[in-house]
This record gives structure tokens, sequence and C-alpha cells, in this order.
């Protein structure tokens, strides 16, 4: 059965009018999208600007390619999001936002009876990506509240196969239970800590 979405969950947030430049964190960020890096993390508690300093990175600094079909697609993640089905609806409407090929496929057959494998569904998602040949970030923000394991199975499978021209951005209180280790062992990861926030 189809439910409506909330379309503020998608939109960026305004930057704040007394933000504090953080050069050096932005530098951080633009450093993992030149080094071909697939997931950022910014890792902190409540109260540290995580996205605060993503928002004023996406406003100041990306695309910084002037390629017109670049995209910055956000989703503001909820308790409720905790749900495999919600959560992909969410997941594939925010790319579909960004371009209507994008999950064209995939997101009508969140409405067939059962959900399919979410192999399937990231598979259509993953070649649609395939012929994106542009910048495209997707942040998913407050991802702490997350916990469900086929989520994060869902969204390690996404990071395994997604395209160059794709990368993910996190923000979350907590580490994500995804192989952190072995893609920081692969130059895969860019990390952004307490240390680096304070």
């Amino acid at each position: 059965m189809h439910t409506s979405l909330l379309a503020t969950k998608f939109h960026i947030p305004h930057q704040r009018v007394d933000l504090v430049a953080r050069p050096r964190l932005l530098e951080q960020l633009d450093s993992g999208l030149r080094d071909g890096h697939k997931l950022t993390v910014v890792c902190a508690p409540a109260g540290y600007g995580k996205t605060t300093v993503v928002t004023e990175w996406l406003a100041t600094r990306h695309p910084n390619s002037t390629d017109p079909r670049a995209r910055n697609i956000w989703l503001s993640l909820e308790e409720a999001d905790d749900d495999v089905l919600r959560f992909m609806r969410y997941f594939l409407t925010a790319f579909r936002r960004a371009d209507q090929s994008l999950g064209a496929t995939a997101l009508p057959m969140l409405e067939m009876p059962g959900l399919p494998p979410l192999t399937t569904l990231l598979d259509e998602l993953l070649n649609d990506l395939a012929t994106w040949d542009a910048p495209l970030l997707l942040v998913l923000d407050d991802y702490h509240v997350i916990s469900d394991p086929q989520i994060h199975q869902a969204l390690e499978y996404f990071l395994d196969h997604q395209p160059a021209s794709t990368h993910l951005i996190l923000t979350t209180r907590t580490d994500p239970p995804l192989p952190l280790a072995r893609m920081r062992a692969r130059r895969q990861l860019t990390e952004i800590r307490v240390r680096d926030l304070r």
C-alpha cells in the first residue's frame, strides 16, 4: 500500500546566519571526493555541528563541477525510518527526486505484493546510477536512528557496488555497523570525528 512521504525530509537544511567558517573541515570533505572515496562518515555526539558542516559544504563547495547534471541529494532520517520498507521508499524516492530516471524501475517494485529482495531493488537503482555520469552526492542525516540489520546490509551492498560518480555521506552520533575498517584500509573512507569538529 502506498504511503505518502514527507517532502521536507528531502530538503537540505538552511545554513545558520551565525555560522563560523571552518575551511579545514570543508577541505577534508573536498579531499574525500578528490581521492575517490565512496563514503564520508561525520560522527560525533549531538551538538557538535555535524549537519551544519555538511550543509555548509554543500552550499559553498559542491558541486564544484560545471556539469549541470551534478546533484546533491538529502534525506533526513528519524526513528520511524528504522523500518526496511519505509527506509527503502524514502531512499529510492530521494534519488527519484534528483532525476526521474533514477529509481524509475525500483520504486514501483515496492508496491508489489511482498517486498522484493533488497538486492533486486538496489541492482535496479545501481544500474540507473551507472548511466548517470555526473557527480552525485547522497547525505543520510542522523543515520544513528537506524538499527535494522537489513537496512545496514542494504547500505553495505549499495556501497560495495556504487559507481565512482556517487558518494555517500552519513551524519551520525555513533559509528554505523558498516565495514569501516575495510573501507579505511582500502582508502575508500573519509572520517570527520569529534576532534575535527571542536
